[in-house]
């Protein structure tokens, strides 16, 4: 008798937001020589959430927004395109040509891979749920809008140490 484990959902974004985050955090060897790269990028991310914050709530802040667009302007995108050799095919009768699409920066194929995604995850209204753990400062993707903590962990550690959580515990330990 074989056990199933019961399969993880997928929200709208996830996929994209993971190499972000992951590239974000540094989790990877090579990412991890990009210190300046990740910080610049995640500022940047910070303030285009924070522009979403104030136009929801009815404000504008034009000094934002322009400083969201000149540091966007200031990564030069461009695409490198290879034709890949055709294979035969059985369900084919004539193989067609395929392609490969790259995206490069003037800062490097990462920065380029990071405001690719930036923009994909902005034009569908789901870079707001790319956001900082409150507890370990680790970034994540949030797959309910909700969401504050990256793990369960990181919550039950912050609801451990709030001061509700401190006096009822105060309060149950007097009655015993």
């Amino acid at each position: 008798m074989t056990i199933e484990r019961k399969r993880k959902n997928a929200y709208l974004g996830q996929a994209e937001a993971a190499e972000l985050t992951t590239w974000l955090n540094g989790d990877r060897p090579e990412y991890r020589k990009e210190g300046i790269k990740r910080r610049r990028i995640g500022h940047l991310i910070e303030d285009m959430n924070n522009s979403a914050q104030l136009f929801l709530a009815g404000r504008r802040d034009d000094k934002l927004v322009a400083h969201i667009d000149k540091e966007l302007s200031s990564y030069k995108l461009w695409i490198e395109t290879k034709q890949l050799v055709p294979t035969q095919s059985s369900t084919k009768t004539f193989a067609e040509p395929a392609w490969w699409f790259g995206w490069h920066s003037n800062a490097g194929n990462s920065i380029a891979m990071a405001i690719i995604i930036i923009v994909r995850l902005g034009d569908r209204g789901l870079l707001g749920r790319v956001r900082i753990c409150e507890r370990c400062k680790r970034w994540f993707y949030a797959n309910y809008n909700h969401r504050r903590f990256c793990q369960e962990e990181c919550r039950i550690r912050d609801y451990q140490t709030s001061e509700g959580f401190r006096a009822r515990r105060r309060a149950l330990y007097k009655q015993l």
